[in-house]
């Protein structure tokens, strides 16, 4: 397959799916590959630096006004070497506090680090950046906020391709419930209203303003996981630009999924993305720098045996019988 291109020397890659469903261990993965340039959710409202912190999450494909900002955010991105400083364990907690130029401060610092360590490392450390000079740049867009805009950067972004990862709803759900920053925050009835335009909205009349409000927080989580999930499956399905996988297939055959993620994309895989692999499922255990660098970096690494799947009998019953009353129509609950 020829490898399409948004740009000469350019090659553009969208990692998505729903939150807590593996899209950050997935781009870790692929960020083992040596033409790999990862940009990791420049799209959180966060990043008031950025121009991507402006886009929408959710557009129609005639969008030409925002067409336009995502392409001149995505060419801003290409003239930073790189901005991943708030994925450092050290630094993401306070990142929300500090004052932009500290942010470039420490920015600088970093790579300086990783510029010594880097030819002792051999990537294997995992520090936020990296400093080899490439060629060749496969561009790697790790959101979990794009999922219902797959045909608006299609159209977008000529060439793109997208790695879809998708995960058993109760699992992803009891996930987050789990991790204080990403628990029920009273938002995802705005979050909802930002999709109206998408299809499931569309075509399921049952889901009115007035019924959505009635729901409640994890129903309206859920409702939001299968807005995102069944509206990026729709417009994915039946395109060669679009590559689906299942989380529980990724974690339990990893070598074998990311093989055949490997041989679509066109890229080999090294000795770098095995060892990753062996690291990050606990088959291998950690060097004493990776404990020190990596410590719950983005919770790539974890424990053999403690993958967290079928995690409904972890939940109260009224979680569950919330999350069920959602997912029960849903064509994707076939794949569990």
């Amino acid at each position: 397959m020829k490898r399409p291109e948004i740009d000469k020397g350019l090659d553009l890659t969208l990692v998505c799916g729903f939150s807590r469903s593996g899209t950050t261990w997935l781009a870790k993965i692929l960020e083992t590959v040596t033409s790999v340039k990862l940009v990791s959710e420049p799209d959180k409202r966060s990043n008031r630096h950025l121009k991507f912190s402006k886009v929408i999450h959710s557009c129609e494909p005639d969008n030409v006004g925002m067409k336009q900002l995502y392409r001149l955010a995505m060419q801003e991105l290409m003239r930073i070497e790189d901005f991943n400083l708030n994925s450092v364990p050290l630094f993401k907690k306070t990142y929300y506090n500090v004052p932009f130029f500290c942010y470039r401060s420490l920015f600088y610092f970093f790579k300086i680090v990783n510029k010594v360590l880097n030819p002792f490392s051999a990537k294997c450390i995992f520090l936020p950046f990296s400093i080899t000079k490439k060629d060749k740049i496969d561009v790697v867009w790790k959101s979990v906020s794009q999922s219902t805009n797959i045909n608006f950067l299609r159209s977008t972004f000529p060439g793109i391709r997208f790695v879809y990862i998708l995960r058993n709803p109760y699992d992803s759900i009891g996930s987050a419930l789990r991790k204080d920053t990403m628990a029920i925050d009273g938002k995802d009835e705005r979050r909802l209203r930002e999709r109206k335009h998408t299809s499931f909205l569309k075509d399921n009349h049952e889901y009115s303003k007035a019924k959505i409000s009635s729901l409640s927080e994890v129903q309206k989580r859920t409702l939001l996981w299968r807005v995102e999930t069944e509206t990026a499956i729709s417009q994915g399905q039946n395109h060669d630009d679009f590559y689906f996988l299942l989380y529980e297939d990724l974690a339990q055959n990893t070598m074998e999924e990311i093989s055949s993620l490997f041989a679509w994309l066109g890229w080999p895989v090294s000795d770098t993305t095995v060892e990753f692999i062996k690291r990050s499922t606990g088959i291998k255990e950690k060097s004493v720098l990776e404990q020190i660098f990596s410590f719950s970096y983005f919770g790539v690494f974890r424990k053999k045996n403690q993958l967290h799947i079928n995690s409904s009998k972890d939940m109260q019953k009224e979680v569950v019988e919330d999350i069920r009353s959602i997912v029960k129509d849903s064509f994707l609950m076939k794949y569990w």
